[in-house]
């Protein structure tokens, strides 16, 4: 009496394992896929919140700058009062200590996430044609509970004004 194993049908205990050892390792790559590039696709999302948000803030300080005066930057820098040729104050700018970037007090962000890292105001030259360097850095959290999980962005100009004060 002989058994004849050819005739059976089936897989053998060894296929079967390394079918499912390959199927896992192609499911579990495309999982580390899509949550990779989920990661990355709200990364560049806030990126570009923060583009947004520090070109709209440096536009605004450039147009309020080139519209006075002449200008007054506290001796640290992170503060400017712009003043009209007739003295009255047209702006001032500033950083306060939760980071929030102020136009005449009040918070011009004003969204969730986003606060200002660093504020400076520098003069650069004299006489009858001053300039303001403006340099400012943009944060915003991607995961609050991660502190190290923030994305920043720095922006920097310098704007030109005619300086009627001297």
């Amino acid at each position: 009496m002989s058994l004849n194993y050819s005739a059976k049908k089936g897989f053998t205990l060894v296929e079967l394992i390394v079918v499912i050892a390959i199927g896992s390792f192609i499911f579990l790559s495309l999982i580390y896929f899509f949550l990779h590039s989920s990661f990355e696709y709200r990364r560049g999302q806030l990126k570009a919140r923060l583009q947004r948000m520090g070109d709209l803030c440096i536009e605004e300080i450039a147009r309020e700058i080139r519209r006075g005066a002449y200008a007054d930057i506290n001796a640290s820098g992170d503060w400017i009062v712009i003043y009209a040729s007739g003295g009255n104050i047209i702006a001032t700018f500033e950083r306060d200590g939760a980071g929030r970037f102020l136009k005449n007090g009040v918070d011009f962000i004003d969204r969730a996430g986003i606060s200002v890292k660093r504020l400076h105001f520098e003069p650069q030259g004299s006489g009858i044609k001053n300039s303001i360097s403006v340099t400012m850095v943009l944060k915003e959290e991607m995961d609050p509970q991660d502190p190290s999980d923030d994305e920043e962005m720095g922006f920097f100009t310098k704007v030109n004004f005619r300086n009627e004060a001297l």
